[in-house]
């Protein structure tokens, strides 16, 4: 079993060399990800494809915040989780006080609290369906709901898929760069392990009695964790 990973002040890769950026890597490390650009394309449908301009765009990522003598820190083990902002769009006020069971009224159920639009994605044929809430996601009924002047309840179902979508790429997307970035520093160090130096020169040629890499866990790649954006 490797050893466990010392806290970030104190690590050292152990790596006789050491690449801060796109511009440090040699022509086959550039490639090397290639079918993960293709992965994240469909996954993220971007729909990228292996080309100058997306390697670089991933290699930047893989650089932002770390070079190859920092350790390899995997993401969460999930997208996050949403919040009410990524679903709810503020489209009026409530026109009356909703007590709740114990007849006691809270702050965002009071007359003239605000009023949200969300909406119920569900993927069994049946579409979207609109609800109307209070700021905490619980349902308001709509004779509570005063409009804002500049919004119409059709507007508003418009506008609020627009956020829905908007931010559900955000949201699955970011993770599924996180993973990507992981695997892709992964094999960064593994191709520098193995020896491929832009010099040219060798692995056995550089140790030459040197300290040798520390031990690294090795990782196995789970593509079936992207998640596919609707």
């Amino acid at each position: 079993m490797p050893p466990a990973t010392p806290p970030n002040s104190q690590y050292h890769s152990g790596l006789d060399v050491k690449l801060t950026s796109f511009d440090d890597l040699t022509d086959d490390q550039k490639k090397r990800c290639d079918d993960l650009i293709v992965k994240l394309g469909r996954a993220n449908m971007t729909n990228d494809i292996p080309d100058d301009a997306t390697r670089k765009g991933l290699w930047d990522r893989v650089f932002t915040g770390w070079d190859t003598d920092d350790k390899i820190t995997p993401p969460s083990d999930k997208p996050r989780d949403r919040v009410a902002e990524d679903s709810q769009l503020h489209i009026g006020h409530l026109n009356t006080d909703l007590p709740g069971k114990k007849g006691n009224v809270s702050a965002v159920r009071k007359a003239g609290a605000r009023a949200f639009i969300k909406p119920n994605v569900t993927w069994d044929g049946y579409g979207v369906l609109y609800n109307l809430v209070d700021k905490n996601g619980a349902g308001v009924p709509t004779s509570s709901v005063v409009f804002d002047d500049a919004v119409t309840p059709q507007q508003a179902r418009v506008l609020v898929s627009a956020q829905w979508d908007r931010n559900e790429s955000n949201r699955i997307g970011a993770w599924n760069i996180d993973l990507v970035v992981f695997w892709a520093r992964h094999r960064l160090v593994d191709s520098i392990e193995a020896g491929e130096y832009k010099d040219g020169t060798t692995a056995s040629q550089r140790a030459n009695g040197r300290v040798k890499p520390a031990l690294r866990a090795r990782i196995a790649e789970h593509h079936d964790q992207l998640v596919q954006l609707r």
